[in-house]
């Protein structure tokens, strides 16, 4: 069983409230940590909003529209993921707000439920004090009468053989009055230490029920803040869990990723031709003019002309082949004969 509040927050000064101030000033510095979470549980939340917000943002302006093949999937995969848990944190901002909705209600229902007890042990405490000073001040005018008493008594005894009757009798006069005076003062300091005595009872009762629900209240909001402190433990482990599974997803797309099939898959869509252009030889002017008297260009045939005619090779038909990949020309055969 832990300690009490009710066993250790008194104080051997009759008027002393160190025990209660010591509780209030718990009171408010809870409250104040109640606070504090709830500050700091908006704060998350907006980090978290942020946060969900530019995921969501770079997912959907993404590039690599152009990217094809394998690659292209995983990219896809990964853009797609990334707003997904963009999504997931904007969940959780909502959920941190509700938390923070929680804990304000949960301190606003602290305050009222302590206000009622607070105000019973300030006026018991106040009651208390009254009698007190009540009493402090009966104990003054009853000491004081007593000294009149005694001093009217003794003036009596020692003129009651040598004064005169009259003023004997003025001295009898005296001390009746300040017997009379001695007796009211008395009978009021008794009867006020009777209710001072009652108003500290009470208060005694009142600061034992204070005590009460005060360590009921402070033992809650431990357990409280205990408590919700563990969920938003658990949402950030759950929301790395998810991001963690999100990723392997992406992981497993990327496992099928193969730039092999990749290149095929370019070369099957936007290969142009398999066939390369012919190189350009050089043709001699003056042996093909030798050859026929006038020059002739052996890009349209040519003769044999002379004693070291040469035959050249036909130029390919210059019309170009059509196919998916578009239209180029080709020369299959590049010897030179002579």
């Amino acid at each position: 069983m832990c300690s009490q509040f009710a066993d250790n927050f008194w104080d051997p000064e009759f008027n002393s409230v160190n025990g209660y101030e010591v509780l209030m000033k718990r009171s408010k510095d809870g409250r104040e940590m109640c606070k504090e979470y709830e500050d700091f549980l908006k704060q998350r939340s907006k980090a978290e909003r942020s946060y969900a917000e530019n995921l969501i943002n770079l997912a959907r302006k993404a590039g690599g529209k152009d990217e094809i093949g394998t690659l292209k999937g995983s990219w896809n995969a990964l853009v797609e993921q990334t707003e997904n848990i963009g999504l997931k944190h904007m969940d959780m901002c909502n959920q941190l707000l509700d938390e923070a909705r929680k804990v304000e209600e949960f301190r606003e229902k602290q305050r009222e439920n302590k206000r009622k007890p607070i105000e019973t042990i300030k006026a018991s405490q106040a009651n208390k004090k009254d009698w007190h000073n009540k009493v402090v001040q009966s104990k003054k005018a009853y000491e004081s009468r007593c000294k009149e008493k005694d001093t009217s008594e003794e003036a009596h005894s020692k003129n009651k053989l040598i004064a005169p009757p009259k003023e004997l009798e003025k001295l009898q006069q005296r001390c009746d009055k300040a017997k009379l005076a001695y007796e009211t003062a008395e009978n009021t300091y008794k009867s006020f230490i009777e209710n001072l005595e009652e108003a500290r009872q009470q208060w005694e009762q009142e600061m034992v029920k204070f005590c009460a629900t005060m360590q009921h209240m402070e033992e809650e909001r431990i357990k409280f803040l205990r408590g919700h402190l563990w969920t938003f433990t658990n949402m950030c482990s759950l929301q790395c869990v998810h991001d963690d599974q999100v990723y392997e997803n992406v992981r497993s797309v990327l496992e099928s990723c193969d730039e092999m099939q990749d290149i095929d898959t370019f070369v099957i869509r936007k290969g142009s031709s398999k066939r390369r252009p012919a190189c350009i030889v050089f043709e001699d002017y003056y042996k093909n003019k030798s050859n026929n008297g006038s020059p002739s260009s052996s890009l349209n045939g040519g003769h044999q002309g002379g004693l070291h005619a040469r035959r050249l090779p036909q130029l390919p038909d210059r019309t170009p082949s059509v196919s998916s990949e578009g239209a180029y020309a080709c020369v299959d055969d590049l010897s030179t004969r002579f």
